[in-house]
């Protein structure tokens, strides 16, 4: 056998156990919570926080494996649900898009219910969750409506939630924060995507910005609407081409050729929408179904103690930051408390004359990538000279049709991949800069560990200052977005190419057809370089910019913990022994947690 194996995917895991060990960090944090020296010396704003830390685990235990399903509008969602659960349960009547989130559990009692935003439900029946009717539901409900939650005894659902959402467009903005809100708890995500419009520009910019900094566990691609073909070979050929793209940006996720309505049709009995393509669809849905099955319920415990141990350690710094944080304070006499107080509210006024020296070094360096970006495109952009001076060969109908596409393709991915290059170095820069930054210059008159400013570098993640997410909103799109604002870096390409091939009189002589792109090619490679600079630009400035939301966030929970120990200075509630006695018993507790979170990693 020369098949190699992923050890990781062959660990077996206990969940049980895994829980009971939660249980076990729970009344530790609880102990440590209660304890009533650590009560008089964390604010009540920092016990609140434990208590939530505590909710949140406990119920995260208890919750199964959720997939979020997503897409933009009239991919199928609805549909490829209904076709995995082999039952009409999404409701696939609506148009042009579902217009309430849907989650979608397993109850031996089938029900439809609207979760309205001030807790109450109102019980729905199935012919209710069509758009007309439910709009007009909508419009007289006391408060809006959350999701909807749908139940069903189907025995998929036993493992997992699934969750169908809004298709992507001007309806999904209405639902970002809580679409976002069930992407963070997701384990997995299956993209929908349709073959007749194979991963488009807007489709990347979602997968870039929004799915693939979660770092799910798994993310399948669905290529649907497989059966609008009547060749094996152009089904396939979509398929590499999706690959492609994705290889861009994402080396772990998998694509797969299906078709929800064949699938639905063929588990209700109906008949199929392509008959000579049936069997190769059904073979194809299997083999995503299956993937499914294998990559998510098969180890669904070990998934599931993944995300409860990562969540565990995020609390356990987090706690230990705070107490950290506070016990620094405490060390100081009443005097010093009161200056670093006062030098806070002073740092607080002067962050951005204190960063300007870090926003420089910031945009220097996003300069030095963009410099070297623009090196890789000039050598990509002569290789792509060389294959349009080939593309005379060709007869005239393809180069009309397929020219200006196939440019703006290329040139989109060249640039996705010089930025996904530089994601590790601007990742490392940013990171270097904000440790630097609280060590040193924040109170740099004083010893570092008497201000503990905990910045989360973790937050500090090329994901949130670069590329699609934050040049989309700021409007320099370098995927064309060109619908949301003008003169992106692959509009301007694609109005070029199409200006010089419109500029030819002589349609019928394939030199002429391209001639007068060749010759201003200069200007589309022009046109590239200065949108780079520009792209590059906002990188810099949204580094920037996260980095001061950053620290004035740290500055503030300085402020809170100095003000937490001069209260306590002021009342004489603990002296200095028992503040040293209690701190130790604290980071005590915490190391036994650590020590606990160990066992299951």
């Amino acid at each position: 056998m020369n098949k190699t194996f992923d050890w990781n995917e062959r660990v077996m895991i206990d969940y049980e156990d895994v829980k009971n060990g939660l249980n076990d960090i729970l009344e530790e944090v609880r102990a440590l919570r209660s304890d009533s020296l650590i009560k008089q010396i964390m604010s009540v704003k920092d016990q609140e926080k434990i208590r939530n830390w505590e909710k949140l685990l406990g119920k995260r235990a208890e919750e199964k494996l959720t997939i979020v399903v997503m897409g933009d509008f009239k991919r199928g969602k609805s549909t490829l649900i209904n076709a995995l659960l082999g039952a009409s349960v999404a409701p696939t009547d609506v148009s042009p898009e579902t217009i309430t989130i849907n989650e979608i559990s397993y109850s031996d009692r089938p029900r439809r219910e609207a979760v309205l935003k001030n807790g109450r439900r109102i019980q729905l029946n199935a012919e209710e969750l069509n758009r007309g009717a439910l709009e007009k539901i909508m419009d007289n409900l006391s408060s809006p409506i959350d999701y909807i939650h749908i139940y069903d005894d189907i025995e998929l659902l036993k493992e997992i939630t699934i969750v169908d959402t809004p298709g992507l467009g001007d309806l999904m903005n209405q639902y970002d924060a809580q679409v976002q809100e069930y992407l963070a708890n997701a384990d997995a995500v299956i993209y929908v995507v349709s073959v007749l419009s194979p991963l488009s520009e807007s489709e990347q910019v979602f997968l870039c910005s929004s799915i693939l900094p979660q770092n799910f566990s798994k993310l399948f691609i669905a290529a649907n609407m497989s059966d609008c073909f009547d060749r094996q070979e152009d089904i396939e050929k979509v398929r590499r081409e999706i690959e492609s793209r994705v290889a861009a940006f994402s080396a772990d996720a998998k694509v797969y050729s299906v078709s929800a309505l064949d699938e639905f049709c063929k588990r209700m009995g109906f008949k199929r929408p392509n008959e000579q393509m049936a069997g190769y669809l059904e073979d194809h849905f299997i083999g995503f179904s299956d993937d499914i099955r294998d990559e998510m319920i098969l180890r669904k415990d070990f998934i599931k103690a993944q995300r409860l141990v990562a969540l565990a350690k995020t609390m356990s710094a987090d706690i230990r930051s705070r107490v950290g944080l506070i016990g620094s304070m405490l060390n100081q006499s009443h005097e010093a408390l009161e200056e670093i107080s006062r030098r806070c509210d002073e740092e607080s006024a002067n962050l951005n004359n204190k960063l300007l020296s870090h926003y420089q070094v910031i945009r220097d360096y996003s300069a030095q990538l963009a410099f070297e970006a623009k090196s890789w495109m000039t050598g990509f952009l002569k290789r792509l000279r060389a294959e349009v001076e080939n593309a005379k060969k060709a007869d005239v109908v393809t180069i009309q049709k397929h020219i200006q596409f196939y440019i703006m393709d290329v040139v989109r991915e060249a640039v996705m991949c010089c930025i996904s290059a530089h994601k590790p170095a601007m990742e490392e820069k940013l990171l270097g800069i904000a440790k630097e930054f609280s060590a040193r210059d924040l109170f740099d008159e004083a010893e570092s560990s008497n201000f503990s400013v905990a910045v989360n570098v973790a937050d500090i993640s090329w994901t949130a200052v670069d590329t699609v997410s934050f040049i989309l909103q700021d409007g320099m799109s370098i995927v064309g977005m060109s619908n949301i604002i003008g003169g992106s870096l692959i509009g301007h390409v694609g109005m070029a190419v199409a200006g010089f091939v419109r500029q030819s009189k002589q349609k019928d002589k394939q030199p002429d057809i391209l001639a007068p792109l060749l010759e201003n090619f200069a200007s589309i490679e022009t046109s590239v370089f200065e949108q780079i600079t520009s792209a590059y630009d906002k990188v810099s400035d949204n580094a920037c910019n996260m980095l001061t939301k950053l620290f004035e966030t740290e500055i503030e929970n300085s402020r809170n913990a100095t003000e937490q120990a001069i209260r306590i200075s002021e009342n004489g509630m603990m002296d200095h022994e028992q503040i040293k006695k209690q701190l130790q018993n604290a980071f005590a507790i915490l190391d036994g947690i650590d020590r606990l979170i160990a066992r299951f990693e």
